[in-house]
C-alpha cells in the first residue's frame, strides 16, 4: 500500500493560494500585489512538486512520519512603497532575527534579505483552559505560514511632512529538500555573464562581474553580483 506523500498537504494549500491570487490579478488596487505574490507561490509550488514526485518514485514504502521537512529558506522582497518598502523589508528580517535569538535554531545569511534557518526548537504553546504545553517545532513548521505579502501603514523616518505611507514586502518560505531529491542536468542549465550595476567603480561597468544561472525547464534563475571575477562567480555556484 502506497503511503501518503508528506508534501501533499502543502501542495494543496499552495494551489488554493495561487487560485486566490489569480482571481485578484485584474483588481485595480490589489493586482500588482497579487502578481508579486503569485511569482513566489509558483516557484515554491514547482519546487515542492518536484520533491513530491521524487519521493513517490524513490520512497513510496517509507514511513511518512520519518520523512520530514526541517530546514527552510526565507526570502524577503520589497514591494510597493519605494525606499520605505525596502526599509520595511529590512524591519521584517530584523524581527525574524530577534525572534530566532530566543530559540535554539541556527541561522545562515545567504543574501541581503535571504536567510536559511536550520534545526528544531522547543516552544511553549498556550492551550485553552490549561497550562502551556512545550512542543518541538522544526524551522519550516515554525515559519511556513509567514509566506505572503506583509503590509504596514506608518509615517516613515524618510517622510518630512508627516504623511502616512503604505508599504509592502513579500515573504517566501521555501522548504529545503534533501540533496538527492532533485536531479539537475548540466544540459538544463544556462549561464549568462553580464556587467553588474550599482557601486563598485569602473570595474562593474566594464567587466562581466555578475552572473545569472537559469534552470531552463522551470525558468528558475539565481544571480550573483558580489564577486569581482568570473572564475569566483562560477565557483560560488
Amino acid at each position: 500500500m502506497q503511503q501518503p506523500n508528506p508534501y501533499e498537504y502543502q501542495l494543496k494549500l499552495l494551489e488554493e493560494r495561487i487560485a486566490q491570487n489569480n482571481a485578484l490579478l485584474l483588481d485595480p488596487e490589489l493586482g500588482e500585489l497579487a502578481k508579486l505574490e503569485l511569482e513566489q507561490l509558483t516557484q515554491e509550488f514547482q519546487e515542492l512538486q518536484a520533491a513530491a514526485a521524487q519521493l513517490d518514485v524513490e520512497d513510496t514504502t517509507a514511513d511518512p512520519a520519518t520523512v520530514q521537512i526541517t530546514n527552510c529558506i526565507i526570502e524577503i522582497r520589497q514591494g510597493a512603497g519605494g525606499d520605505e518598502a525596502k526599509i520595511w523589508g529590512s524591519d521584517l528580517l530584523r524581527m525574524y532575527m530577534r525572534f530566532l535569538e530566543r530559540t535554539t535554531l541556527k541561522v545562515e545569511l545567504i543574501d541581503e534579505l535571504v536567510i536559511k534557518i536550520k534545526g528544531r526548537t522547543e516552544l511553549d504553546v498556550p492551550v485553552e483552559g490549561g497550562d502551556a504545553v512545550t512542543t518541538l517545532f522544526s524551522a519550516y513548521e515554525l515559519f511556513r505560514f509567514e509566506s505572503g505579502v506583509h503590509r504596514v501603514q506608518r509615517v516613515p523616518s524618510t517622510e518630512s511632512q508627516g504623511r502616512v505611507h503604505t508599504s509592502t514586502a513579500s515573504v517566501a518560505v521555501i522548504p529545503e529538500v534533501k540533496k538527492t531529491a532533485i536531479e539537475i542536468k548540466d544540459t538544463d542549465l544556462e549561464w549568462t555573464f553580464m556587467r553588474a550595476g550599482g557601486a563598485g567603480g569602473q570595474n562593474v561597468n566594464k567587466v562581466n562581474s555578475a552572473a545569472r544561472l537559469t534552470h531552463i525547464p522551470t525558468g528558475i534563475a539565481v544571480s550573483s553580483r558580489q564577486e569581482r571575477s568570473k572564475p569566483k562567480i562560477v565557483k560560488l555556484h
